[in-house]
């Protein structure tokens, strides 16, 4: 049984490795690179909300974002209604006072789109190419897996890194065209169909310039399928300018352990170094693509 003491200094070992963890990730995401664009001034905030009426997933997910909202200018909410689903009335209920600041997107529900349902009519409403302009993309993680430890760790983790200090996401998009936690290589690190080659951020938790997607030619060319908004930044955005906020070369998401590895300070050290000439044999060779 641990004491009092021991508590304390497991916390506070907790503490110090975090810290280190979280420098590290700074320093590699710096190292060598300038600041290429203009700062960020103006927040957009677009989110699905699936308000599933047999848990209460989606409604933790809300009041924790809400936490969030005055550090955005302008706050965009998809929420999908129909069988199964709490009625959108409820939805609004639940954000109270808060509501009016909201712009309100309402869409019929369908399994095989998933946030897709939402995520264009978003996108529209913020389509600007203003360099001073930084759009956050999120959803109600975990509404299809209650009960999940993993799946509840795997989201706290993607809300603190995109959105407990934004001072450091405004920085990082002067050097970066996106940023997000948990970033993978399409089908070479994992099972889900994205496209092979491109990354993506697992979890679907990402921030990006709307300079750098909106003056893409291709940014309406999306994917209608389950997995359309978590490849979408990777089929418009070189692998190289995307900065991994937290987890990068993660494992299986849903493994306990495996959340637990991405915030030892050793273990992410360890994984970067495995991977640096790898990256580096990939960028000298010119297997890169010629996107952003």
């Amino acid at each position: 049984m641990l004491t009092a003491k021991n508590k304390h200094d497991q916390f506070l070992s907790g503490q110090v490795n975090d810290f280190l963890n979280q420098l590290l990730i700074n320093a590699r995401l710096s190292w060598f690179r300038r600041k290429r664009y203009k700062e960020i001034h103006k927040l957009n905030l677009i989110y699905h909300i699936a308000p599933i009426q047999s848990n209460n997933v989606w409604r933790d997910n809300v009041r924790l974002l809400s936490t969030y909202f005055e550090r955005f200018d302008r706050i965009i909410l998809g929420v999908v209604t129909g069988e199964g689903m709490v009625p959108f009335e409820k939805v609004q209920h639940e954000l109270g006072s808060q509501e009016t600041r909201i712009e309100w997107i309402v869409k019929p529900n369908c399994p095989k789109l998933g946030e897709m349902a939402t995520f264009p009519t978003m996108l529209s409403k913020i389509a600007s190419t203003d360099a001073s302009h930084a759009t956050f993309y999120g959803h109600t993680k975990g509404v299809s897996r209650p009960g999940s430890l993993a799946v509840e760790m795997w989201k706290n983790s993607m809300y603190h890194a995109c959105l407990f200090d934004t001072d450091r996401i405004k920085k990082l998009l002067r050097m970066y065209a996106c940023a997000g936690p948990f970033k993978k290589r399409g089908q070479s690190e994992d099972w889900q169909p994205v496209r092979k080659g491109h990354f993506h951020f697992a979890g679907t938790f990402f921030w990006f310039r709307n300079d750098q997607v909106f003056s893409n030619p291709k940014w309406q060319e999306l994917r209608y399928y389950r997995y359309g908004v978590e490849e979408y930044l990777g089929s418009l955005i070189d692998d190289r300018n995307a900065a991994c906020l937290f987890g990068e070369y993660a494992g299986n998401l849903y493994s306990e352990i495996e959340h637990s590895k991405c915030r030892n300070f050793f273990f992410t050290a360890s994984r970067f170094i495995g991977h640096s000439l790898k990256n580096r044999l990939s960028h000298y060779t010119g297997h890169g693509s010629s996107k952003n």
